[in-house]
């Protein structure tokens, strides 16, 4: 069974084992290893009232090039929502887990200029990904993010299995997502608009 980044890196048209590193045999197959989660660090965060946890993942991965070599590193799990920061000052808190040493194990918080450097170095790659993005240009910004994903999948899928371009594939399938779309918005809004009894 392919793992959630195995998964990831296919659905973005990329080989796996190119970009992941390490590869473990499981059943007599080949299964791509691309982050074992380690541990977790959590804090709880009040937000409205609510007590929730924000939490920090601990994998194992490999060093980039030639000589790789196995590395530890503390990171936020986008595909578990729930779990990340939500505002500035819980991400600032956050951030002492990776920032630790020998001497302060339990991790000191950035200082704010080193929090504003990853939300521009996160801004700068969300701006370069988006832009860069083949499959973006055909999204419509009104879709929900599932139909979004759903469509970047079916595009990839569909290239793959018909030997189309992107391009091809992406306008082939547009109209049709895009006219689901329009039609279960407009049921929306009409049974939105029904007179409750």
């Amino acid at each position: 069974m392919a793992t959630r980044a195995e998964r990831k890196a296919r659905t973005l048209g990329i080989n796996p084992a190119a970009i992941m590193g390490e590869t473990a045999m499981a059943d007599e197959q080949t299964a791509v290893v691309a982050q074992v989660e380690l541990g977790k660090k959590e804090f709880e965060v009040n937000r409205d009232g609510k007590i929730e946890k924000v939490t920090i993942f601990e994998f194992a991965g490999k060093t980039k090039g030639k000589g790789s070599r196995d590395i530890k590193y503390w990171n936020f799990d986008m595909d578990k929502p729930d779990t990340l920061p939500r505002n500035a000052a819980e991400l600032k808190t956050a951030t002492k887990f990776i920032n630790t040493s020998s001497q302060n194990p339990d991790g000191v918080e950035f200082e704010n200029s080193k929090i504003v450097e990853f939300l521009i170095v996160g801004c700068n790659d969300f701006a370069y990904n988006k832009m860069a993005d083949e499959i973006g240009e055909y999204l419509n910004d009104e879709w929900p993010d599932e139909i979004k994903q759903n469509f970047r999948i079916a595009v990839r899928n569909t290239s793959k299995m018909t030997g189309m371009s992107i391009e091809e594939t992406a306008t082939f399938l547009k109209a049709p997502v895009e006219k689901a779309f329009l039609a279960a918005k407009a049921a929306a809004e009409a049974a939105k608009n029904q007179p409750t009894a």
